[in-house]
């Protein structure tokens, strides 16, 4: 078995820039957060947008009947 250190180097770039990404995510999260009305919840799952109460009734209904279809309840 030989060592493909290429291989090793393109991994190692990818896990890098993986990385690199979730800081760059978590700062900008964190600043938005700051200056946002909203809480940590709503930023989180909405990504601080707002969404009005027509579409918010068809997104439960939609997730309520897709679970129902799997035997759970809502």
């Amino acid at each position: 078995m030989s060592f493909n250190l290429a291989g090793l180097v393109a991994m190692v770039l990818f896990y890098l820039l993986v990385l690199g990404t979730g800081i760059w995510a978590s700062m900008k999260s964190k600043r938005v957060e700051s200056s946002s009305t909203g809480n940590w919840t709503e930023i989180t799952l909405l990504g601080n947008r707002g969404i009005n109460l027509v579409v918010g009734i068809f997104t439960m209904t939609g997730a309520c009947r897709e679970s129902a279809r799997g035997g759970q309840t809502c």
